[in-house]
């Protein structure tokens, strides 16, 4: 994936958040973060079916953004507590990223 490779330079070892993970592009970007040598990927998304099968293509951790923005800041900010994310992909824009900010 040219976003990954060449604009965002991943290096291995580096941490990738990757919202909108559940959609084919995101998906894509899991197998391709990994296979780029990424340390770390947290998936997010809104499909609990797809989430919930996206370790088996990579994703370390899953966020699941169909929830109340409490408890998806919390799921955010537990998982920057493991360090930040050196890349973030976002396939979403809107309130699911900007409630992680608010904090």
């Amino acid at each position: 994936m040219i976003t990954l490779e060449w604009r965002a330079r991943l290096q291995p070892g580096e941490s990738v958040l990757i919202l909108g993970a559940t959609g084919v592009a995101g998906q894509l970007a899991i197998q391709v973060a990994r296979h780029l040598g990424a340390g770390r990927v947290v998936a997010a998304g809104r499909n609990q079916r797809v989430l919930s099968g996206l370790a088996q293509l990579g994703a370390e951790a899953t966020i699941a953004l169909d929830v109340a923005d409490r408890e998806l800041t919390d799921a955010f900010v537990q998982e920057l507590s493991r360090g930040p994310f050196d890349v973030i992909l976002d396939y979403l824009w809107g309130a699911p990223p900007s409630s992680c900010w608010r904090r």
